[in-house]
């Protein structure tokens, strides 16, 4: 997809709006490839950082300067970074290059400033999710909910799954929610955790071209008795106790019939979150033809999903 440029009126109007302050950006540096503004994501990137509004200043002259910058963000010194924030909930970007200076670090905001395309996501699974409920009035809303790119839905998740850039704020998170489950009194074999946990402690919430718009939930992990749903946004979708039907769609790899359509009923049983605006829902299935736990039960325990 193509981004659209904004013009010279544009730019001052957002080049003010980062003086006025309080508006936080994400830095990616672009560690190969060439810069392309066809696409807001850069061809090969490490993992984008978060820095607070407090921790920056623009000045007039359309320099931004960090203070008392992260480590990690002293590295990016000497290479392109991707800058992406929001305008007005319109999501931005543009591509500098973070220098030293004196007082800290240091980025020159370019005379191009894109906006920020959307590129639809594409799954590793045919397999797909929608969750119902009532909001009054005889009406129902529908929440779809697509596999995280890179879960291993069908599989037992293991903790190798982590990067080992998230594994040590993964296993903060884990013994958080293990100690909270077992004074509950409740967490079962606790497989589920591990997705949980990888998923909270992955990557900032991407900068998206609309701020606040409903996207997908996360499918992160599924069995025979619950499903595991993934959420980037600043509100929570899913209320915890509430009951919701989902319809879950399996593709099957022989006969005349391509996909098995699975309805249950289920509940949230707890809400995990992140100070990263992240959060996921455990949602225990409460009603379950015993022929659909069945077919379920050995996708998910043999791994017959290919």
């Amino acid at each position: 997809m193509m981004q659209a440029e904004l013009t010279g009126i544009e730019r001052e109007l957002v080049l003010k709006y980062l003086m006025d302050g309080n508006v936080p950006v994400t830095l990616t540096p672009i560690v190969t490839g060439k810069e392309s503004n066809s696409n807001y994501s850069p061809q090969s990137v490490v993992f984008p950082v978060a820095i607070r509004s407090s921790k920056m200043k623009v000045l007039e002259e359309g320099i931004i300067v960090l203070q008392n910058p992260q480590q990690i963000v002293a590295d990016f010194v000497g290479k392109k970074v991707q800058v992406e924030f929001y305008f007005n909930s319109l999501g931005l970007c543009f591509i500098t290059e973070m220098r030293k200076i004196a007082s800290g670090l240091a980025m020159v905001v370019p005379d191009t400033i894109n906006r920020i395309s959307d590129i639809p996501e594409k799954s590793d699974y045919n397999f797909s999710a929608v969750l119902f409920y009532s909001c009054g009035k005889n009406r129902s809303v529908h929440i779809d909910c697509i596999p995280a790119n890179g879960y291993g839905l069908f599989s037992k998740p293991v903790w190798s799954d982590i990067e080992p850039e998230y594994a040590s704020v993964a296993k903060q998170y884990l013994k958080q929610f293990v100690f909270a489950e077992r004074k509950a009194k409740k967490i079962g074999n606790g497989l589920f955790l591990i997705p949980v946990c990888r998923y909270l402690a992955e990557n900032i919430v991407p900068v998206r071209a609309v701020q606040h718009r409903a996207d997908p939930l996360k499918i992160l992990y599924i069995n025979h008795e619950c499903i595991v749903l993934g959420q980037e946004s600043e509100s929570v979708v899913l209320e915890k106790g509430m009951e919701y039907a989902l319809k879950m769609v399996f593709p099957l790899e022989s006969g005349s019939v391509k996909k098995r359509d699975v309805f249950v009923t289920c509940s949230v049983d707890y809400i995990y979150s992140s100070d990263r605006e992240k959060m996921c829902f455990l949602c225990l299935f409460t009603s379950m033809k015993e022929e659909d736990r069945r077919f379920v039960y050995e996708l998910t325990t043999k791994n017959l999903f290919v």
